[in-house]
């Protein structure tokens, strides 16, 4: 019940899925007790007691310096068995922490279950990539200064209170977005919001906010909502034809109209819907929408009661061999040869609900029988990583 909590809290409001939907902000309010079994202050000391946490996990910040704090807190050093690691110095943490700067444990999901369920689940249902930043602060300064996001953020308040200052174009009391705004400042300040425990936001991409502490603790978790962009598209395109047009010098004795008319005969050729498709297609081929469990003891054998769920949201047919009965495919950036029975198992297999051994089975009658034949097939997907158990 615990792990499950957010996912039906949180995308089981259907006034937050509205607002994702319209690209609005919104504000609801979730048990702050059922919040607090599953992330507190208790589980950030355990985490940072039990778990060797480099620069690279916890970054440190205040508004106007992103690096010296850093500095102090981390050091290179030695582990137990004199290899080379960044040393955290709690002590050092605990100084700066208390001088105003802000803590960020990053993909804290990889630390705490049920925030790798939500993360999962918002992965699997909106097809984007998700994760959860952990904020812990103290003072009352401001961790990173006005900004806006480059995606859609959740934000919910575990512990304590935190003040958040949004920005508005006069007249209008619309929260500011990166196109609204260049530069926010003291003129532009509109709505105040105060999360308290047990608060929730979403803040659609480039809102302009402006967060800080109230000489209190806090701590609150970001989930992050990434989409690829049109300038992931572009530079994907431009790369695939890396050596035609877009390799073109642009000499300073060249036409600049003929330049110009060059580029938009070339975007308005190569760009479509086809290529829209392709290009997602091969996005989301990269990406996985879960991880794959660990199956001990038993590995990736197929036991009685399994069952199983496909990892990425869709895969690549490359090349298709008739006379081996083999594919080539392209799946979480990777080229991976399979048998044609592995490749009617992935493409039938959901990424949304899992399927034991018999829905496998029923997939194409023909197999049905062959449980021998079946069972090898998942077995291979598995150990290529395509599959998990669950």
């Amino acid at each position: 019940m615990k792990d499950s909590y957010l996912v039906e809290a949180i995308l089981g409001s259907e006034d937050l899925l509205r607002s994702y939907r319209n690209r609005n902000f919104w504000k609801g309010r979730i048990d702050p007790v059922k919040l607090q079994s599953i992330f507190s202050w208790h589980r950030l000391n355990e985490l940072l007691a039990t778990h060797r946490i480099t620069n690279d996990r916890l970054r440190l910040s205040l508004a106007d310096d992103y690096k010296t704090a850093n500095m102090v807190a981390f050091r290179p050093g030695r582990d137990q068995f004199g290899r080379p690691t960044d040393i955290l110095s709690i002590s050092a943490l605990h100084q700066l922490m208390g001088c105003g700067v802000t803590g960020v444990l990053e993909a804290t999901q990889e630390l705490v279950p049920p925030l790798e369920v939500l993360t999962s689940e918002i992965s699997t249902r909106l097809q984007a990539r998700s994760s959860a930043n952990a904020f812990f602060s103290f003072g009352s300064s401001s961790g990173f200064g006005p900004h806006n996001d480059d995606h859609d953020v959740i934000v919910i308040q575990f512990c304590g209170q935190k003040h958040w200052q949004f920005f508005r174009t006069s007249p209008s009391l619309d929260k500011a977005k990166v196109d609204d705004l260049a530069a926010p400042g003291t003129a532009e300040k509109g709505d105040c919001v105060l999360m308290q425990e047990g608060d929730v936001l979403f803040v659609p991409k480039g809102t302009w906010h402006d967060v800080s502490a109230l000489n209190a603790p806090s701590l609150h978790v970001t989930i992050s909502i990434v989409f690829p962009t049109m300038s992931d598209f572009i530079r994907w395109l431009l790369t695939k034809h890396r050596y035609s047009i877009p390799f073109q010098d642009i000499r300073s004795d060249d036409d600049p109209s003929t330049v110009a008319a060059i580029c938009a005969d070339f975007l308005h050729t190569e760009i479509g819907c086809d290529t829209v498709s392709t290009f997602l297609n091969e996005y989301y081929a990269r990406h996985s929408a879960r991880r794959t469990n660990p199956a001990f003891p038993h590995l990736n054998r197929v036991t009685p009661g399994d069952s199983f769920i496909r990892l990425p949201y869709t895969f690549i047919t490359l090349h298709n061999d008739k006379r081996l009965a083999t594919r080539t495919i392209s799946a979480l950036g990777r080229k991976h040869c399979i048998s044609e029975l592995e490749h009617e198992v992935l493409k039938r297999l959901s990424h949304k609900a899992p399927s034991t051994l018999k829905d496998i089975q029923s997939f194409n009658p023909k197999h049905g029988p062959n449980t021998a034949a079946t069972i090898k097939a998942i077995e291979g997907l598995l150990d290529k990583g395509l599959i998990s158990k669950m």
